[in-house]
């Protein structure tokens, strides 16, 4: 969730799966209330989460695909909202007056969801679960980013995918427009928490727990032909 400048509420409304997981298939809502929350409306909407059927002891459910990421979205202290599509691979936006913007598609590579991917990822789970899990379709590629977060400026920052053994976290930076203005990255395997001008703060696992580390985060041009 998020809330602006105005003091106004930003939620994201899904549907309940249901026994069958038929609720899946529904889009997700971006809802807006006032401070008081005596009025909610529709803001945008998120595309459904790619699905696949399952059959476990006789009975069919539709399930997430394993890794195949979901639209993001957030707000910005004027009101306006982006939206990350994740299918399309674009940034929209719904400004202040209600105008929509069309993102254009980003450049973006390829990455196949490979065997070391689905061990890393089962290894979440506690071992008496993961046979259950295991029947769960994985999705053939990884989305074009993992999240996305407002960042300085008003520019949204995508969390780019990666493939295993990168060594180096990269970011693709979207302006209001929908347009790619620049690039960034940050050594090792964390993710940004907080975002100021130039620094940024992140938080990276490791065996102890989770330890905090600012980098100075700069931002060089988009390279020509990007």
């Amino acid at each position: 969730g998020g809330r602006d400048a105005a003091g106004r509420w930003y939620f994201e409304l899904r549907s309940p799966p249901g026994p069958d997981g038929s609720g899946n298939r529904d889009s997700a809502v971006v809802a807006r209330a006032t401070s008081d929350l005596a009025r909610i409306d529709t803001v945008g909407r998120l595309a459904p989460f790619d699905l696949a059927e399952v059959i476990t002891d006789g009975r069919r459910r539709l399930e997430r695909r394993l890794l195949s990421g979901q639209d993001r979205w957030g707000v910005l202290p004027d009101g306006s909202v982006w939206l990350a599509r994740v299918t399309d691979n674009r940034v929209d936006w719904i400004l202040p007056d209600g105008a929509h913007v069309s993102g254009r598609v980003l450049p973006d590579r390829v990455l196949p969801v490979t065997e070391n991917d689905r061990d890393l990822f089962l290894r979440r789970f506690e071992p008496a679960l993961r046979p259950t899990v295991e029947q769960i379709p994985f999705s053939a590629i990884k989305p074009p980013f993992e999240n996305a977060l407002s960042g300085p400026a008003g520019l949204v920052w995508l969390v780019k995918s990666r493939a295993i053994g990168d060594s180096t976290r990269f970011y693709q930076l979207v302006d209001r427009a929908g347009r790619l203005v620049a690039l960034a990255s940050h050594p090792g395997l964390g993710r940004i928490l907080a975002l100021g001008d130039s620094v940024a703060l992140v938080g990276e696992h490791f065996s102890g727990g989770v330890r905090l580390l600012q980098f100075r985060v700069p931002v060089p041009p988009v390279p020509r032909g990007v």
